[in-house]
């Protein structure tokens, strides 16, 4: 975003406040713009400027009332509104900047009312207002149930996943499941997906931003612009506000595989950008991609970052080793066909628990040998693993 604009608009609010032309002076600095706060007056001497707006996450704190609030808010607070043009380059220049760091300390204070509520999400969605009806819990016995049990998806793994149809035109449907990425009754973003598979397979996602407007259309204009920006952020990180942020947390391409692994994240597909979570954050993560060309590639930038990544190789070697075969070599092309931590509970049944997949990872970039350049097709004859 061009800085000049951003200086300019705290000009306007300053001309608007003070008389003084030592008031309306504006002190730059590379990270911050120092000016007289307009929320206190500040001090009665004008050459004092407590008022500070930090560049990069367009934050305005003042060192002398406490005030704190985004430029956007700031703006509101004394009329002066912003074109849409200008906005919008917030809004981009935004999502540009801010990550996770940002808000890690405040995690922990989250104001989740903020969230869209499952009660007006179950209103809005049992009519077909939206091409999407009948939202509910997944009903035993049903279509989604049933794709679920085949995943060995059961219990509460279910708790954030609720059924639903989606409609195409007025007389034909589909039965869709819809994952929730909430906390408690509190919903920031939904992903839907149809129980097919290859070409067929469609899956769409809900950011905040589109649940807020369905649920709140007369309101989405009042949340302010950091605020917006984030939320759409971490709608793309599903189980993020349950996530422990002191411990180690393991990022997955999707939210059904993450069921299987504690302390988890799902993402929403491959490409997405993990710039969010990575950059400044301090945090520990970690990621188990598929077992796919596209997971093999991210695995292999990922480990070249520095990165923990789960090795599938390095588990197929395991597998091998501990359970002789007559022909091991037969064995590692059938095992090798699993795509995912979904399908390997599945194939694996009871022997899940002994694969020790905590031992399959590793941040060390000489392992980049156990990445392969390509795989062999999906498919085949599961039942070694048993």
């Amino acid at each position: 975003m061009d800085r000049k604009i951003i200086v300019s608009l705290v000009r306007q609010i300053l001309e608007k406040e003070f008389k003084s032309p030592e008031k309306r002076r504006i002190h730059e600095y590379a990270d911050r713009l120092n000016y007289a706060c307009p929320v206190c007056q500040d001090s009665k001497d004008d050459r004092k400027k407590r008022g500070n707006l930090y560049l990069n996450r367009l934050y305005h704190i003042c060192f002398n009332c406490g005030s704190k609030m985004t430029l956007d808010r700031l703006c509101r607070q004394f009329d002066l509104s912003m074109d849409p043009s200008t906005k919008l380059e917030m809004v981009e220049y935004l999502n540009s900047q801010i990550q996770v760091s940002d808000y890690q300390d405040e995690m922990d204070e989250f104001d989740f009312s903020a969230l869209v509520s499952m009660g007006d999400l179950e209103r809005v969605l049992s009519s077909r207002d939206h091409g999407i009806s009948d939202f509910r819990p997944v009903r035993a016995g049903g279509p989604v149930s049933a794709y679920l049990s085949d995943r060995m998806i059961t219990g509460n793994m279910r708790d954030n996943i609720y059924e639903a149809r989606y409609w195409f035109g007025t007389h034909s449907y589909e039965d869709i499941m819809c994952l929730l990425n909430r906390r408690g009754d509190r919903v920031i973003s939904m992903q839907i997906r149809n129980l097919k598979s290859g070409k067929r397979r469609m899956f769409k996602i809900y950011n905040y931003e589109a649940l807020r407007k369905w649920v709140l259309p007369a309101e989405s204009e009042e949340l302010d612009v950091n605020t917006l920006v984030t939320l759409n952020k971490l709608s793309y990180y599903f189980n993020i506000f349950n996530v422990d942020f002191s411990r180690e947390i393991t990022i997955f391409e999707g939210y059904l595989d993450s069921l299987f692994f504690p302390n988890s994240i799902g993402v929403i597909g491959v490409n997405t950008s993990m710039k969010f979570l990575e950059v400044n954050s301090g945090l520990s993560i970690r990621y188990f991609f598929d077992n796919d060309a596209a997971g093999h590639r991210k695995a292999e930038q990922k480990l070249t970052q520095g990165f923990s990544v789960f090795l599938w190789k390095k588990l197929f070697d395991f597998v091998v080793a501990m359970k002789p075969a007559s022909d091991p070599y037969r064995l590692m092309h059938r095992i090798s066909k699993v795509k995912d931590l979904n399908e390997l509970r599945t194939v694996s049944g009871d022997t899940f628990p002994k694969l020790g997949l905590e031992e399959h990872f590793s941040a060390d970039a000489f392992d980049i040998s156990y990445i392969p350049k390509r795989i062999p097709t999906h498919g085949g004859n599961r039942s070694e693993f048993r």
